[in-house]
C-alpha cells in the first residue's frame, strides 16, 4: 500500500493561532470558550482536559476569562462583554475579521451587501450580525439566480467557500448589476482545495480527515469526490477502522484546516500497519 499525503493539509494559520491562545490561557487557569473554538471534536476534547470549557451562552457574572471562537462572533457579543466588564481574549481568525471590516465599511457607505455561504454556520452568523441583519446570505447558485439586488452590489464569500462557486456567482451577477466582487476566501482554503483535488486524481482511494461540522473539510470532500468516486470523509481513526481499505493499493490523505496533526498521524500509522 502506498500512502500519499496532500501538501498543505491540516491546521491553517487562523486555527493554529486560536489553539495557541487557548493553550496559553489554560496554562494560567481554567477558561470558557464561547462556542466551539474550532470544528474538530477531538481537538476540542483535548483542550477541555486542559481546562477549556465550551459554553453556548454568556452570563453577566462569569468569573473566568472568556475566549472568542475562531469563527468570530457578532457585535452584540462584544457589547455584552464590554458592558459587563468581562475578561476576554479574541481568537477570531484574521481572515474572518477582515470580512467584518469590509461589512462595517460598506454598511456605513449604504451599500447593498451579499455573502456566499451557509446561514447556519457560526462564521456567517457573526458576519450577518456586523451587518445589522442587512446582509443577504446566498447558499448556492439557485439562491444567487433568485436574488434581486439593487443597481449596485458588494459580494463577499465565506472564508471556506469553493472558489468555483464564487467565480460562477460573480460571472452571473455581473450581468445583472454593477458588482464589486471581493474574494474573501482565505488563501489556506484555496491551497488546500487545489492540492487535495490534484492528489485525488492520482490515487485509488482518497481520505478527507476532519470534523463533520467543519465547512472547509466538507468542501474538500465535495471537490475530491467530484474527481474520485472513492473519496471518504472520516473524522478520526475510529471511522477509518470500519472502512474496507485493504483492496486499495494507493491511498491519498488530506485534512481540513481544523484537523490536528496528531489525528492525521494516527490515521497514517494505522494505514502503514495495514501494508
Amino acid at each position: 500500500m502506498i500512502i500519499k499525503k496532500s501538501d498543505p493539509m491540516g491546521f491553517c494559520f487562523g486555527v493554529s493561532r486560536a489553539i495557541d491562545i487557548a493553550e496559553k490561557l489554560s496554562n494560567e487557569g481554567e477558561i470558557y470558550c464561547y462556542g466551539s473554538l474550532i470544528h474538530n471534536v477531538d481537538e476540542v476534547e483535548r483542550l477541555a482536559k486542559r481546562g477549556v470549557t465550551t459554553v453556548d451562552t454568556l452570563e453577566k457574572n462569569m468569573n473566568l476569562p472568556i475566549l472568542i471562537r475562531s469563527h468570530g462572533v457578532g457585535k452584540d457579543v462584544y457589547a455584552f462583554l464590554e458592558e459587563n466588564k468581562l475578561t476576554y481574549e479574541d481568537a477570531t481568525c484574521p481572515f474572518v475579521k477582515r470580512i467584518h471590516e469590509h461589512v462595517k465599511k460598506f454598511l456605513r457607505e449604504g451599500k447593498d451587501i451579499a455573502i456566499l455561504g451557509d446561514k447556519n454556520h457560526p462564521e456567517i452568523q457573526g458576519i450577518v450580525s456586523w451587518g445589522e441583519g442587512k446582509i443577504h446570505v446566498l447558499a448556492d447558485m439557485q439562491a444567487v439566480k433568485n436574488f434581486h439586488s439593487g443597481p449596485e452590489l458588494i459580494l463577499l464569500a465565506q472564508t471556506t467557500l469553493k472558489k468555483t462557486f464564487f467565480d460562477e456567482a460573480v460571472e452571473y451577477l455581473s450581468v445583472k448589476t454593477k458588482l464589486q466582487g471581493i474574494n474573501t476566501i482565505c488563501s489556506a482554503t484555496k491551497r488546500r482545495q487545489e492540492a487535495a483535488e490534484n492528489l485525488a486524481k492520482e490515487v485509488e482511494l482518497m481520505l478527507i480527515v476532519g470534523g463533520k461540522k467543519s465547512s472547509n473539510t466538507k468542501k474538500l470532500y465535495e471537490i475530491c469526490k467530484n474527481v474520485n468516486k472513492n473519496t471518504f470523509h472520516i473524522e478520526n481513526i475510529a471511522e477509518l477502522q470500519v472502512q474496507d481499505i485493504g483492496k486499495y493499493d494507493i491511498i491519498g490523505i488530506s485534512a481540513g484546516a481544523s484537523t490536528p496533526q496528531w489525528v492525521i498521524d494516527k490515521i497514517v500509522e494505522y494505514l502503514q500497519n495495514e501494508t
